[in-house]
C-alpha cells in the first residue's frame, strides 16, 4: 500500500474532526464485535442447554426432569419450574369456583412472562449492531467529505497543484467511507445471524412450554417423547 494512503498517514495529516471521525468508528468496531461475540457465546450455550432436554420428557415425574437439568440458568429448567409453580399456586390461590380453562390460562400466562423475559436476554446487543451497522457508513462518510471539504480549500487558494498532490488527500478521504463499510458490513450481518437464531430458539421455547402446560393440565406427554 502506498504511504500515502496508510491509517498512521491519515493519522498524521488529520485534523481534530478527522481523528474524532476515526476513534468514533473505532469505537464502534470494537463494541460490534464484543456484541456478537457476546451474541455467538449464547447461542453456543443455549445449544449446550438444548442438549440435555432431550431426555426431560423421559423421566417418570415433571420433579425428575426438572431435576435432570443440573444449570439453574437453562431456560428450559426455567420454563419447567415456572409451570409447576403456576400449577401449585392456582392450586392453593383458587378459593372460588373456575372455569376449567382457567388453570390452563394461569400456567399460559406464567410461562408467557418467562418467554417474554428469556426473549430480552437473547436479544441483549442487538439494538446496539442495528444501530451501528446503519450509522456506521454515514459516520465514515462524514470524514469523506470532510476530508474533500479541506482539499476543495487548499485547490482553491491558488497555486500549482498536481495530480499527485490532490489524490493524497482525496484518497485519505475515502478510506474514512471504506473504514464506515468494515464497521457496518460485520454489525449487519452478526445481527441478522443472531436474530434468526434467536427466532428458532423461541419458537423451540414456545413448543417446550405448550407441552409443559399440557402435561400439567391434562398429564398427557407430548408425542414426541411417547415415539421414543
Amino acid at each position: 500500500m502506498n504511504q500515502q494512503f496508510s491509517l498512521m498517514h491519515i493519522w498524521e495529516h488529520g485534523d481534530f474532526v478527522t481523528h474524532a471521525v476515526a476513534i468514533i468508528l473505532l469505537i464502534m468496531s470494537v463494541a460490534s464485535w464484543t456484541a456478537i461475540a457476546l451474541g455467538v457465546f449464547r447461542q453456543k450455550k443455549f445449544k449446550r442447554q438444548r442438549a440435555v432436554i432431550r431426555s426431560f420428557w423421559t423421566k417418570s415425574t415433571l420433579e425428575e426432569g426438572i431435576a435432570h437439568i443440573r444449570d439453574d440458568s437453562s431456560p428450559w429448567k426455567i420454563l419447567a419450574l415456572e409451570g409447576q409453580y403456576a400449577a401449585q399456586g392456582f392450586a392453593v390461590c383458587a378459593q372460588e369456583p373456575h372455569t376449567p380453562n382457567a388453570r390452563a390460562d394461569w400456567i399460559v400466562r406464567s410461562l408467557a412472562n418467562v418467554i417474554d423475559k428469556i426473549a430480552v436476554y437473547q436479544s441483549y446487543g442487538l439494538v446496539l449492531l442495528s444501530s451501528i451497522g446503519a450509522t456506521a457508513p454515514f459516520v465514515g462518510l462524514f470524514g469523506t467529505v470532510w476530508g474533500i471539504y479541506h482539499t476543495l480549500i487548499a485547490l482553491s487558494g491558488g497555486g500549482q497543484m498536481t495530480i499527485d498532490q490532490v489524490a493524497g488527500p482525496i484518497g485519505e478521504a475515502l478510506v474514512m467511507t471504506a473504514f464506515g463499510l468494515v464497521v457496518a458490513i460485520p454489525a449487519v450481518l452478526g445481527n441478522n445471524a443472531i436474530a434468526n437464531s434467536n427466532r428458532r430458539n423461541l419458537q423451540e421455547l414456545g413448543t417446550f412450554a405448550q407441552d409443559i402446560q399440557a402435561f400439567l393440565v391434562t398429564g398427557q406427554r407430548p408425542l414426541s417423547a411417547l415415539q421414543k
